[in-house]
């Protein structure tokens, strides 16, 4: 379906200096930022969560999961 459209390809320009949206991908990751540590919190409930499973234990219900 793709095929009979035309293409538009452009040469990539390097350049020297990374501008200003290149330099937050550059910057260094705080290791106290809140998101890591919510983010890990979260993988650590998934897992508690996939070992009962295995277990045979009840499932969660959606209290637990998104609990308030």
């Amino acid at each position: 379906m793709q095929a009979d459209l035309p293409h538009t390809l452009y040469n990539r320009k390097k350049k020297d200096k990374p501008d200003e949206a290149q330099k937050g991908k550059e910057a260094p990751v705080r290791a106290d930022d809140p998101a890591f540590a919510m983010q890990q919190e979260a993988y650590e409930r998934k897992l508690a969560r996939i070992r009962a499973q295995q277990q045979g234990e009840a499932p969660l219900t959606m209290d637990d999961i998104f609990g308030k």
